[in-house]
């Protein structure tokens, strides 16, 4: 590091590494299991013993949690973003911020309650309001994936958006 580059946020990046790591936790099940078996253990034979013990660790202790932790890192990097560029006597107002959503648009919530839902998930009136949150926190830029397993389907998703969501967005 020189003289000009500030220090490193011991604190953030612990959390970070947290957030890292439980978001690793719930990937081992998302990627080696079908989708079913990440909302409900006996759809991949976990219903009991361990897999139960372990299962009920992740969804009580790390599900959704560590995506609301990256959401407070998010934050918390633009607004050091930000007051580093006013330190540097640059217009802060002059930065774009982009975020990208990295899982499909869905009607679907994911998530038992509207506290632990995926962004950009539900109804198309939750999802105008994840953009309003994003757009209020400095987003400028939005980056979106309708992706499904047919081009049909990933059309008529983007439709759908482009008729339900967008209206509610301007």
């Amino acid at each position: 590091m020189t003289e000009d580059t500030p220090a490193r946020i011991g604190a953030i990046d612990t959390v970070r590494g947290v957030a890292v790591m439980g978001i690793l936790l719930m990937n081992i099940v998302a990627f080696s299991m079908p989708e079913p078996a990440y909302t409900n253990p006996r759809a991949f034979g976990g219903a009991s013993g361990a897999d139960l013990a372990v299962y009920l660790v992740n969804f009580v202790l790390f599900d959704g949690r560590m995506r609301g932790l990256f959401s407070f890192l998010f934050g918390a990097s633009t607004l050091l973003v930000l007051e580093r560029a006013e330190a540097a006597g640059r217009d802060p107002s002059g930065i774009d911020v982009a975020f990208l959503v990295l899982w499909p648009v869905n009607w679907t919530a994911h998530g038992v309650s509207e506290a632990e839902r995926r962004l950009l998930t539900g109804t198309s009136e939750a999802m105008a309001a994840d953009i309003a949150a994003l757009e209020a926190a400095g987003v400028r830029h939005l980056c979106l994936t309708f992706q499904t397993a047919t081009l049909g389907e990933t059309l008529e998703r983007m439709q759908r958006f482009a008729e339900e969501v967008m209206p509610l967005t301007r």
